[in-house]
This record gives structure tokens, sequence and C-alpha cells, in this order.
């Protein structure tokens, strides 16, 4: 503090002595040391010559005169360069602290703004977020008490032909509800691939435990009726999370009721072979989605990564890898 009030003590001497000759008529230094501090202490000492310099007295550097152990014994007032005289370190007023106004200091930066905003306004595709988050909580609660064990333990302990085996057989189960939905969806050539591949993996490929559909270029396809409705131009609608079944949008709930009635798994009529394999089914879906859990994981916010990868997977399907960019 003494520092910066000696140079701007020095600062304001030397405009003064270079402003106006009147300056240089009356050199403060001829004063006595006690008068000369007097005069410094005034009111008006902006308005008196602080120090009038001698041509030959030295210039002091900027740069030195910031050097902390030469504070103290920097020159205020110099006639002559050996005059002695000194302003003690007690003698210096005060200066006051100017406190920016409100408007003055600094504002916060555009990310923060940006950053603040997303934060306070609702995604308008998900008006029920509140309901959600907590249904989200249960079932990430469950899953990671029930399913998630048993997905891992399934992964390693069964061998994976026989993995394999029962992924095609239940893939090749929706075989002809998807060239159903292709139909629907305008997809005349899709469905009559869908069904040869179901007659391929039935007979060929022993109940479709093999897949020798794929060999011979019969792609697979995955329709559902909530994808159906979004080709005929059914909004989604907002997005709801279900219990134990995850995300979707009221669009897809619809859908997925119709899919678990229209799907050949409701054809079984035993009751325990039903559940077994719709059990079997979600099994093979958790365990595939095994791969993604290191990201959920480390996940700021795992219910907006579910939130927003699985409406951007959804209309992705429904536009065939195409989607709008407005969608």
């Amino acid at each position: 503090m003494r520092l910066a009030i000696t140079v701007v003590a020095m600062a304001l001497s030397a405009q003064q002595a270079f402003a106006t000759p009147s300056a240089l008529a009356t050199p403060l230094a001829e004063l006595p040391v006690e008068q000369a501090i007097g005069t410094l202490s005034r009111a008006d000492v902006t308005q008196t010559p602080v120090a009038a310099f001698n041509a030959e007295a030295p210039i002091v550097p900027a740069r030195e005169s910031l050097a902390p152990d030469r504070a103290e014994s920097m020159p205020i007032m110099t006639a002559q360069a050996d005059d002695p005289a000194r302003i003690p370190p007690d003698t210096v007023p005060a200066v006051p602290v100017v406190v920016p106004a409100a408007d003055e200091r600094q504002a916060p930066s555009a990310q923060s703004d940006v950053l603040r905003d997303s934060e306070d306004s609702p995604d308008l595709r998900d008006p029920f977020e509140s309901l959600n988050r907590q249904i989200f909580a249960v079932n990430m609660a469950l899953d990671e008490a029930l399913v998630l064990p048993v997905a891992r333990a399934y992964e390693r302990h069964v061998p994976q032909p026989i993995q394999t085996g029962l992924r095609n057989m239940m893939s090749n189960l929706l075989d002809p509800y998807i060239a159903a939905n292709s139909l629907l969806q305008g997809k005349p050539l899709d469905a009559v691939s869908d069904l040869a591949r179901f007659a391929v993996n039935t007979t060929v490929g022993v109940l479709g435990i093999a897949d020798p559909a794929t060999e011979l270029g019969l792609q697979k396809h995955r329709e559902d009726f909530g994808q159906t409705l979004g080709v005929w131009g059914v909004p989604p609608g907002p997005y709801v999370m279900l219990p134990l079944f995850g995300p979707s949008t009221v669009r897809d709930t619809v859908g997925f009721v119709v899919d678990v009635f229209g799907a050949l798994l409701a054809r079984f009529k035993n009751t325990q072979v039903r559940y077994g394999l719709a059990s079997l089914e979600f099994l093979q879906q958790r365990v595939r989605a095994l791969p993604a859990q290191q990201f959920l994981d480390e996940a700021f916010d795992p219910y907006l990564l579910i939130r927003n990868g699985y409406l951007q997977r959804r209309s992705s399907l429904i536009y065939d890898g195409d989607p709008p960019t407005d969608d």
C-alpha cells in the first residue's frame, strides 16, 4: 500500500512540475521538510506542486522504483541529488479504496449464462421429468440389485455358442411380426425378406438356433409398431419412463402394448413357455446393453444420457438412419 501511494505521489508531482511554469517558480524543495510534509497533507494537494526537479537530479527508473526492498527509501522530493528529504511512511495520507458499483463489476461469462439457462429451462420433450426421474431411480435400484448381476452372470458363465443360439432363436420368433410392420410401413420388399428369413432359419437353421439366412444375404430388419406409428406421422408425444421397461414415449408405449399382443411369443398357449421366453428376451436385451454400462456409470446425469440416447435412436430407426434435423 505504501509503495502504491508513493508511486501516485510521484506521478502527481511530475504532472504538476511539467504542466505549468508557475510550478517551477516556487520549488517545494526550498521549504523545510516539516512544512513540505504539511503541504502534502492538505486537502488541495493536487493543486500544490509536490516537487521541483533539478536538471541534474537523477531519474529513478520505473523498474527500480517498483522493487520491494526499496519501497521505504524512495525519494519523493529532490531539488538536489544529495538532498536527504524523505516522507516518513507513517505520515503518508490514507487513500480511500473505491469499490466499483454493482453494474460496473464483471458480468458472468456467456458460457455460464447458457449453462444456467439450459439447467433452468425444462426440455419440452420431457414435461413429466420430475416423475420420470423418480421412476428411473426405482428402475436403476432394481437393475443394480437384480437384473445387472444376473446379466453379468449369464454373460460370464453361459458358453458363447449357447448365448448365440438362444439369441438367434428369439430373433427368429420376431421376424413374422417385423415383416407385418415392414408391410404397414410401405416396405414390401423388406417384408418378403423378413418372411424368407423366418422360413429359412426355422427349417434349415433348426428353429432359428442357426442363422443361415444371413449367409444367404437376407438382411435382418428391426421394425415395431411404434416405428410404424412414426412412419404414419403420429408424433412421439411426451417422453415417459416406464416402470421396469425403461425409456419410452407415449407413441412408443402404445406401440409396445401392440407388440406384446401381436408378436409370435403371444401365440404360445403354455403360460410358462410364454413368460419364460419373454424373460429370456428381456435378459438378452440387458446383456446387449452391458458394453454401455461404463458410460452409464461415468455419466454426470445418467437420466439425461438414457433419455437423449433413446430419443435419438428411435428417430434414427423411424427414418432409416436419416432423421430430419428438426425432429
